[in-house]
C-alpha cells in the first residue's frame, strides 16, 4: 500500500481477495485483513474520549459524576476499558432475567468496582418482578423501581411500556431503606475465583458454570482477564479471600493471560465436579431458592446471607436451611441469626441441630427475600 492519501479500502480488498460484495462481506469480515486493526483503532479513539471527558469534568466543582448505559452488564473487554473512567452504571435489567444472569451481572459491577443502577425492561408477572428485585439486591444490584419500561414489539419494534402498580413492589423498596445499613458498601463474599479471558465472552461454557455455582449456593467473585484494550492484569490482591479458582471453558487455558493470572493467585485451580465441597449450604428439599453470601471488606468476618428465589416461578419457601460449616464464612461460629423479612417484625432463630458441625434453621415462609443477619 503506497499511500493512505485517496486510499480505497473496498477496492484494495477486493484486488486482495479476488471479490468483495455484501455477502463475501457479512461471511467473513472477521477475517478480512485490517478488520483488528480497525477495531483496535476504533476502540482506542473511544478510551481517548473518555479519558478526555473524565479529566475534563474533574475540573468542575463540584466534580461531576459520569455513567453510562451498558446494555446488560456482563464481563467484557469494552466494560473493563471504560470501568475507570466512571463513577457508576445505569444499565439494563430485564424483568425475566434468570437469577443467575443477575449474580453474573453483579459480580461483574463489582470486580469492574463500579456500582449498578439496574434500569427494567421487558415486563413480568407480580411474583416474578418481586423476584427479580430481590434478586437485583442480593447481586448487589440497586434496582430503580420500575416504570415506563420499554417492551420490545414485533421485528425489533417499539412495543408497549411496562409499568405495573407501584403497590407490586412498594414494600420491597420500603425494606431496602430501612435496612440501607445491611445493603450498602457490601460485596459478594467470594470463596472461588472464576477466571475469565475478557476477550472470549460471551461463552456458553462460562455462563454454563455460572448457573451451577448459583444452583449449588457457591459464593463466587469474578476475575477478569486479558484484552489488547485496557488488558486486565490481576495482581495477588486481586484474589484476596479466595480459597481455589476456576475457569468456565478449559480452553482458556490456553490464552496466555489465562495462566498466567492462575499462577499470580498461588490458589489451586479446581473443576465444577468440586462445586459441591465449596457450597454456602442449601434448602432441605428445595432447589428453587439460593442463598447468597455478602460481606463488609471493612469489617472481616462479618456476613449478611440473602435468601432469594433461584427461579421465576419459584413457590414461597419455608421448611429447614442449612449452612455448611468449615466455609471461610464461619457460620457456626455464630449460630443464633437474625430473620428480616419484608413486612415482618425480625425473627430471631436459634439452631434446631447441627449435623457435621453445619448450623440448621427451621424457617418461617419466606415470599420474596430475606436477610439473615448476626444478632
Amino acid at each position: 500500500m503506497p499511500s493512505t492519501v485517496n486510499f480505497d479500502y473496498r477496492r484494495w480488498i477486493g484486488d486482495v481477495r479476488g471479490r468483495i460484495d455484501v455477502e463475501d462481506y457479512l461471511a467473513n469480515r472477521e477475517s478480512l485483513l485490517l478488520s483488528n486493526l480497525w477495531r483496535t483503532y476504533q476502540a482506542s479513539s473511544v478510551i481517548e474520549f473518555w479519558r478526555m471527558m473524565r479529566a475534563y469534568l474533574n475540573q468542575r466543582s463540584p466534580r461531576i459524576p459520569l455513567s453510562t448505559n451498558f446494555g446488560r452488564v456482563q464481563p467484557s473487554i469494552a466494560l473493563n476499558a471504560l470501568a475507570p473512567f466512571l463513577d457508576y452504571t445505569v444499565s439494563e435489567v430485564q424483568a425475566v432475567d434468570p437469577p443467575w444472569r443477575m449474580a453474573l451481572a453483579g459480580a461483574t459491577a463489582e470486580a469492574m468496582a463500579l456500582p449498578f443502577a439496574g434500569c427494567y425492561s421487558g415486563e413480568a408477572p407480580r411474583a416474578a418482578l418481586r423476584q427479580s428485585i430481590a434478586n437485583c439486591h442480593a447481586s448487589g444490584i440497586i434496582p430503580v423501581a420500575p416504570w415506563d419500561g420499554y417492551v420490545a414489539g414485533p421485528n425489533g419494534t417499539f412495543g408497549k411500556r411496562f409499568s405495573p402498580p407501584p403497590t407490586d413492589y412498594a414494600d420491597l423498596f420500603d425494606f431496602a431503606r430501612d435496612h440501607a445499613a445491611l445493603l450498602d458498601g457490601w460485596v459478594g463474599g467470594g470463596t472461588l475465583g472464576v477466571v475469565i479471558p475478557l476477550s472470549a465472552y460471551p461463552d456458553a461454557a462460562t455462563n454454563s458454570l455460572i448457573i451451577a455455582m448459583v444452583a449449588a449456593n457457591v459464593p463466587f467473585r469474578l476475575i477478569g482477564v486479558g484484552g489488547d484494550i485496557a488488558p486486565g492484569r490481576p495482581t495477588r490482591e486481586d484474589f484476596a479471600g479466595l480459597s481455589a479458582v476456576i475457569v468456565g471453558n478449559p480452553g482458556a487455558l490456553r490464552i496466555n493471560a489465562v495462566p498466567k493470572a492462575i499462577a499470580v493467585s498461588r490458589l489451586p485451580l479446581v473443576d465444577a465436579a468440586s462445586l459441591p465441597r465449596w457450597s454456602a449450604g442449601g434448602f432441605e428439599g428445595r432447589t428453587d431458592w439460593r442463598l447468597s453470601v455478602r460481606h463488609r471488606p471493612t469489617a472481616r468476618g462479618t456476613t449478611i446471607v440473602h435468601i432469594v428465589a433461584n427461579t421465576l416461578e419459584s413457590q414461597p419457601l419455608s421448611g429447614r436451611l442449612v449452612l455448611h460449616a468449615g466455609t471461610p464464612f464461619r457460620f457456626e461460629r455464630t449460630p443464633q441469626r437474625r430473620l428480616l423479612r419484608p413486612g415482618h417484625a425480625p425473627v430471631v432463630l436459634s439452631p434446631q441441630r447441627r449435623v457435621d458441625g453445619a448450623v440448621v434453621y427451621d424457617l418461617p415462609m419466606i415470599e420474596a427475600w430475606a436477610m439473615l443477619a448476626d444478632v
